[in-house]
């Protein structure tokens, strides 16, 4: 190569050197740039054909629930069961001890809160009215003082029906519980 050549290549500016390049920020950006317009086109082809990938969406969520909770419950037991190979305990009797000791733990859990859960909800459920009447004695003192006066009837006739949809509502809200807690007791154990 001649001294020609060399002050020829030397002026001559590389592609990330340019002007252009310079002026969108350089290699990283313009990357960044490529990589958010590839990830919104595989966006929208998946949108078009997302039916295609329900199965898949499916059994993925199925198989990954479980491996996840094993994979935490792993790393939190693990240190504890190997504290108890130092002790001269063997493995299986270490895992058999921490999953008898947590199956205690939540059913003592269980046992203790449901009682107290039960009793509360059934309080709010009786003492529900006069709360609500309650807030309707504060809501007319307010409104009658306010400019919601004009949407006064409307409120009023919407917290009169009130009393009537709570209990209902506390009682759909509550019927899947027991059902919740079996489904969380079986992706545990």
């Amino acid at each position: 190569m001649n001294e020609n050549e060399k002050n020829i290549r030397k002026n001559f500016l590389k592609f990330t050197e340019s002007r252009y390049m310079k002026f969108v920020g350089g290699n990283d950006l313009v990357f960044s740039l490529i990589a958010l317009v590839l990830l919104g086109i595989v966006i929208f082809i998946f949108e078009k054909v997302s039916y295609v990938f329900d199965p898949f969406i499916i059994v993925f969520k199925t198989i990954a629930a479980p491996i996840i909770v094993s994979l935490i419950l792993f790393y939190l037991f693990n240190p504890i069961v190997n504290m108890m190979e130092r002790y001269r305990i063997p493995r299986v009797a270490g895992i058999s001890i921490i999953y008898l000791a947590v199956v205690g733990v939540i059913t003592l859990i269980v046992n203790l809160l449901i009682p107290i859960i039960g009793s509360q909800v059934d309080s709010l459920v009786k003492n529900s009215p006069q709360y609500l009447e309650k807030l309707i004695n504060s809501i007319d003192k307010i409104a009658n003082n306010t400019f919601f006066s004009s949407y006064y009837s409307q409120i009023n006739d919407w917290l009169n029906s009130l009393p009537k949809k709570i209990p209902s509502m506390l009682s759909e809200f509550t019927d899947g519980f027991g059902s919740k807690i079996a489904t969380f007791a079986e992706t545990i154990a």
